[in-house]
């Protein structure tokens, strides 16, 4: 027996340094910089419905635009972790971010109208060069774009970010009111954080625990059940006997089976004590209920609403 509370501490302590170091690189993961670019508007100026007898045209710096678009979005640092851009601690692998458009557009203007922090740009060809010293959670920029699409494809206008740009970079196209965004998430985003968190590490622990100790038990119950039944084989109408005459001579009450008999009944009997076994039906419905519930846990994960 007491070798059996050692390879269950054994094991409980092997799933605790798993869990500590799933724990480790799941900490270091959620704690990369993230950053939302979510498209507000987004529409082509010149293919605009147009009124009889009303023309308009558009011109930057005396030229004609045939096709102008313009584009409103909010870029916004999602993540948990501060953006910093200038210092030995910055993880910007340059100095700055860089904006692009996508392919087949010219950039007219790029226009910062609300900010959270304080920044410099700079304009270099088609591209807007953004420093700034910490962009910190949940601080945004609102920026619109006006650019001139110089193919004939028909391709909407996108204001892009390289990742790559910063270590461990992450960075989110969104597009306000896209079809699907608040409808078929999964059920654990309707938690709070914290709450989710909490779940999330709840199911891990358990999950091992499943898969490590849950098997163990079984095996020792196992082990106590057929051990029981070759002691009840062996030693079972001994003990019967035992009982019934300490019954007899009114030393004990009435015994009906092995489980109900004291420590003083044993120390009466010249009868090997036998490791009783939990109740097999008992651990079944236990077991089962456990794993119902256990497993219910990471469905939030999975079941969308």
């Amino acid at each position: 027996m007491k070798k059996s509370i050692q390879n269950l501490v054994t094991i409980v302590t092997i799933v605790a340094g798993i869990v500590a170091v799933l724990s480790y690189i799941y900490q270091i993961k959620s704690n990369n910089p993230k950053l939302e670019i979510l498209e507000i508007t987004n529409e082509n100026l010149t293919s605009l419905p147009r009124v009889k007898n009303l023309e308009s045209n558009f011109y930057y710096k005396d030229s004609l635009i045939t096709n102008l678009w313009k584009l409103n979005a909010t870029i916004r640092n999602t993540g948990s972790k501060t953006i910093i851009g200038t210092g030995t601690s910055k993880n910007l692998i340059g100095d700055y971010l860089t904006f692009k458009l996508n392919e087949g557009f010219k950039l007219i203007d790029f226009n910062i109208s609300e900010n959270d922090f304080p920044y410099s740009m700079n304009r270099i060809n088609n591209d807007v060069i953004f420093s700034f010293v910490q962009w910190r959670e949940n601080e945004k920029i609102d920026v619109t774009v006006y650019a001139e699409q110089i193919t004939s494809n028909n391709r909407k206008l996108e204001i892009m970010l390289n990742e790559r740009e910063i270590i461990d970079g992450v960075i989110d196209y969104k597009k306000l009111n896209q079809p699907n965004e608040n409808s078929n998430q999964i059920a654990i985003n309707y938690l709070p954080k914290p709450l989710q968190e909490i779940f999330y590490w709840v199911g891990l622990v358990f999950f091992g625990l499943i898969f490590l100790v849950l098997p163990f038990g079984f095996y020792i119950e196992l082990s106590k059940y057929y051990s029981f039944k070759k002691w009840k084989k062996k030693y079972g109408i001994q003990f019967k006997n035992k009982v019934n005459e300490l019954y007899n001579n009114g030393e004990i009450k009435k015994i009906y089976n092995v489980e109900e008999a004291s420590i003083d009944v044993w120390d009466k009997i010249d009868v090997p004590y036998p490791d009783i076994p939990t109740n097999p039906i008992g651990i079944m419905i236990f077991a089962m209920f456990t794993v119902f519930i256990l497993f219910a846990i990471p469905l939030l994960w999975m079941i969308k609403i």
